[in-house]
């Protein structure tokens, strides 16, 4: 097994990570590298060493699956062979043939669900544009439209029928007398006349 991504391990560590993968046991695999037990669990509680290990144990278990898939014809044939043969026990044909029966359901079932997925994943793709061009469009949208918000200028529109709005002069800016009946002189009052008769804001 070709480990090219364990460049940053010790010699002793890559050998160890190839035995854990082949012995059966970690005991077995310490002795075969020549360490001892709390040497090996304590290199696997290393980020470093653990990460190395299980792209090692993936790579054996792809090398496992090609290897399966190289075989499977000649295991399917070997198995139509024993169907078909009459001297092969009953029960072994019928063995064969439910062996059969079943690789050729999940495989169906194994080529239907990856169907599923890479259609799941290609609606999923089609969403997220959609999704990507519709923000976009509604930020332009925004930026123009709004036909519902205040209107600038409005404000005759708005002080329709509201002509008793303190701040609002009336006829003449009589409502100033409304406001004021407390005789309390407030600033910006420069009409009317204060306590001695004489017009405010008038000279002496």
């Amino acid at each position: 097994m070709q480990l090219n991504y364990l460049d940053e391990l010790t010699p002793k560590q890559e050998q160890a990570i190839v035995a854990l993968i082949n012995e059966p046991s970690i005991e077995k695999a310490a002795t075969r590298v020549g360490v001892g037990e709390r040497t090996l669990y304590r290199w696997l509680s290393d980020p470093l060493f653990s990460s190395a290990y299980r792209s090692a144990r993936r790579e054996a278990f792809s090398q496992a699956i090609g290897l399966t898939q190289k075989y499977a014809p000649l295991a399917v044939n070997q198995l139509a062979k024993m169907v078909h043969d009459p001297g092969t026990p009953a029960t072994a044909r019928v063995t064969a043939a439910v062996a059969l029966l079943r690789f050729s359901r999940e495989s169906i079932e194994l080529d239907d669900l990856a169907g599923r997925i890479e259609t799941l994943e290609r609606q999923a793709r089609a969403s997220n544009a959609d999704d990507r061009r519709g923000g976009d469009g509604g930020g332009r949208r925004g930026v123009g439209g709004g036909g519902g918000g205040p209107r600038l200028g409005g404000g005759r529109d708005a002080d329709d029928g509201d002509a008793d709005r303190r701040g609002d002069g009336g006829d003449g800016g009589g409502g100033g007398e409304e406001w004021d009946d407390d005789g309390v002189d407030r600033p910006g009052d420069d009409f009317g006349e204060d306590d001695g008769g004489k017009p405010k804001g008038a000279v002496p």
